[in-house]
């Protein structure tokens, strides 16, 4: 027997898609938005590689004067790949405390709040769209970079698999901090 579509579900499922396809729209304006200015995300990529050129020759220049190959069990590839990791999200972060401070202040925040949307969900689907696009750049810059120094990483397809989640869960926690400054300032 199938299962019986009660008449409250339908106008429900309607609703949430009519707001889900709100916040969407959002995050595609701005993921183009940001491929616009793709030669700023770059620069900014490019700074990332510097960094992690001096602190992977610092790493090597470690395991050098130790005459080791490897220090507590990790080679200097693996440090040099897990510092690509955490720059590339370090590096990608957008200016959101800046933005919601700036409306708060500017008293933007009045006509945002009359929007048919939610103020904080917007700003997150903007936030999304800007760091998905500076990480993808960030990402493509630390890879080259540490493929060119240390070789191909370490680390399975479960590994990255793991990391996907996890970085999400981090780039959220960060957009709420960051937001509450902003409201806070």
């Amino acid at each position: 027997m199938e299962a019986e579509i009660r008449p409250l579900q339908v106008p429900l499922v309607r609703r949430l898609e009519a707001n889900l396809s709100k916040y969407l729209a959002v995050f595609r304006v701005s993921v183009a938005s940001n491929m616009a200015y793709s030669l700023a995300i770059l620069f900014r990529a490019l700074n990332m590689g510097v960094i992690v050129f001096v602190l992977s020759q610092l790493w090597h220049t470690t395991f050098a004067l130790r005459g080791q190959t490897q220090i507590s069990g990790y080679q200097a590839g693996d440090l040099i790949w897990y510092l690509i990791a955490t720059e590339v999200l370090a590096m990608s972060l957008p200016p959101i405390g800046r933005t919601i401070d700036l409306e708060v202040r500017s008293g933007q925040l009045a006509y945002m709040l009359g929007r048919p949307c939610s103020y904080i969900l917007y700003h997150f689907s903007s936030y999304i769209g800007e760091r998905i696009v500076r990480i993808g750049v960030n990402i493509l810059v630390g890879c080259v970079l540490a493929l060119i120094m240390v070789g191909p990483p370490h680390f399975s397809l479960w590994n990255l698999l793991g990391f996907i989640p996890v970085a999400f869960l981090a780039i959220s926690i960060d957009f709420v901090c960051y937001f509450l400054i902003g409201l806070l300032a």
